[in-house]
């Protein structure tokens, strides 16, 4: 499905600005947002200059995370997404596949804050359709 997006945004194969040029993926965050507002979901990117404290977690579905990553390669550094979803009983579970199996994360407040210290990590927001709350 992300492949069907991202050349729907851009025909290119050969280099396509919304994916990976070695075909692994690593799609853009366009294709990322154009998946999720497949699935009724709104994407809301988290402005960095904001304290973590100001993230809605009662009201958040998921949030997505974009790091710097080193890779294998050298001179190859590239980012990487992770997701940390909101459980039915409001508790949080970190579904990086670079862990081994899901972790419960303590406290997602203390968890957000550290992640965006870093003023190279991005966060994007993702609320079920219609209830992204107000920003006024």
């Amino acid at each position: 499905m992300l492949d069907v997006i991202c050349y729907g945004m851009n025909e290119s194969r050969w280099f396509n600005p919304h994916k990976s040029w070695i075909g692994l993926g690593n799609y853009d965050a366009n294709v990322l947002m154009a998946a999720l507002g497949l699935h009724n979901m709104e994407p809301v990117w988290f402005d960095g200059r904001k304290s973590a404290e100001q993230i809605p977690f009662d009201q958040v579905h998921s949030i997505i995370f974009n790091i710097p990553t080193t890779s294998f390669v050298p001179f190859w550094n590239g980012r990487h997404w992770f997701t940390v979803l909101r459980r039915p009983n409001g508790s949080f579970v970190n579904l990086d596949s670079k862990l081994k199996r899901p972790e419960v994360i303590a406290n997602i407040q203390e968890y957000a804050k550290t992640v965006l210290q870093n003023e190279q990590n991005q966060a994007i927001l993702v609320f079920e359709q219609g209830k992204w709350p107000d920003s006024s």
